[in-house]
């Protein structure tokens, strides 16, 4: 892997959007500008055939947390930043883009899902078993697989591709299973990056050079959550099929998010009433009131 010439910190200002990844320290540095690309190396050439990068926007027009002018003038950079890394990018409302898959087949490289999350699924694309069900159109759930929605993307989705959830929570690990794993199994193709924690504007894509011999100029090398106070980021939790691959330690899930004990059934909890509420025959039979109309116990 090439070396990139030393930079120092002071050299650049540090960006929400995307930035990239420099061997040197400081370990990532804004690149938002062509005059911050050529001084870290990171300069694109002409390349062959571009990469096809869709983002899938399911939060709706008017959400604060994703739909601002800051949110999307942050997006619009993080789409020039991989429009200068030979990425054809496209950006779907969420009722665009199935009907566009179903007409469009070109394989995709990197897939984008923006919206609200948690560890059992983001916006309507939620945990059930080993699948993820789209709960706004059931009919992409049938058996044959064609059918399934996870089935069609997967069908899409280039070998080695990337899907980012840009979601709150969907790749906590202090659960056994979260929505970023189940992605990862239903996409086994593709490496699924995901955050453990509540996060806040739009993720930083990470890109590093690739290995000599390769087809591609550049990778996608991690992606960073913003979080907590302003200017922090986290490393993404990443899994490819099940298995989780980036090894960060797990993060307590935020009290408001924790998963509520079982509850009792509705059938127990009216016995219980009952039991408590229902005076016995005896009771019954001994109270004054009983004892003076003349009811008796058989």
């Amino acid at each position: 892997m090439s070396s990139s010439p030393a930079l120092s910190p002071a050299s650049l200002t540090p960006s929400p959007s995307s930035i990239f990844l420099l061997e040197d320290e400081p370990p990532f540095l804004s690149a938002t500008s062509d005059e911050a690309q050529e001084r870290v190396g990171l300069v694109p050439q002409e390349a062959s055939a571009k990469k096809v990068a869709y983002i899938w926007l399911k939060a709706k027009e008017g959400d604060k947390a994703f739909r601002g002018e800051v949110h999307d003038g942050d997006r619009e950079a993080t789409i020039d930043n991989l429009k200068q890394m030979h990425y054809e990018v496209k950006i779907f409302e969420d009722s665009e883009f199935l009907p566009f898959l179903k007409k469009d087949r070109t394989p995709i490289d990197l897939l984008i899902i923006s919206g609200h999350g948690s560890t059992q699924g983001l916006q309507d694309l939620r945990v059930m078993g080993n699948r993820i069900v789209h709960i706004a159109n059931p009919l992409f759930f049938l058996t044959d697989r064609k059918h399934h929605l996870m089935g069609a993307l997967s069908s899409l989705l280039s070998n080695g591709s990337v899907v980012i959830l840009d979601a709150c929570l969907t790749g906590n690990k202090s659960l056994e299973t979260n929505a970023a794993r189940i992605f990862s199994l239903n996409l086994p193709q593709s490496t699924v990056y995901a955050s453990q924690s509540l996060t806040r504007c739009e993720p930083v894509v990470i890109f590093d050079y690739a290995e000599e011999g390769s087809e591609d100029q550049y990778i996608i090398k991690n992606i960073r959550y913003a979080s907590g106070k302003f200017g922090e980021t986290q490393s993404a939790v990443k899994y490819r099929n099940g298995c989780e691959l980036s090894q960060e330690p797990a993060q307590d899930l935020p009290e408001a998010y924790r998963p509520r004990p079982p509850q009792k059934p509705v059938w127990e909890t009216l016995a219980e009433l009952a039991e408590t509420a229902i005076p016995t025959l005896n009771e019954v039979s001994t109270h004054p009131l009983a004892m003076g109309m003349g009811f008796t116990v058989l």
